[in-house]
């Protein structure tokens, strides 16, 4: 894999990754925006990987929720290493594999591209 999709795909694990730490603190989006100087529509965009995370946000969310970044970072650096040596992944926790369900011939260069796309 090259190393722009690489990193992209590392940008979606972590968002995946914040998402999940964010709904284990039972905060909605709207609370957390509030908390970080944002909007929800933001937040949603970063948590579901639809924009790439500015560290800045990622620093902000972790501190409005209460999480090591370092952990979840660990975690997403971790299901990358996984995807790459071949293993799945939980489809509940990564949105790549919920819409390669959804259409079997849905590839990781889809994600790439649809989120490229997506960009400013």
């Amino acid at each position: 894999m090259d190393i722009k999709k690489r990193g992209k795909l590392f940008a979606t694990l972590l968002a995946a990754r914040l998402k999940e730490a964010t709904e284990e603190k039972e905060i909605t989006q709207r609370e957390l925006a509030a908390e970080t100087g944002t909007t929800a529509k933001q937040i949603n965009m970063y948590l579901n990987g639809i924009r790439i995370l500015p560290t800045d946000f990622y620093s902000r969310i972790c501190t409005a929720i209460d999480h090591d970044p370092a952990e979840i970072v660990d975690r997403a650096y971790n299901d990358l290493l996984d995807l790459e040596a071949g293993r799945k992944l939980d489809p509940r926790v990564i949105p790549v594999w919920k819409l390669a369900a959804k259409n079997p011939g849905y590839t990781i260069d889809d994600q790439l591209k649809g989120e490229a796309d997506n960009q400013p």
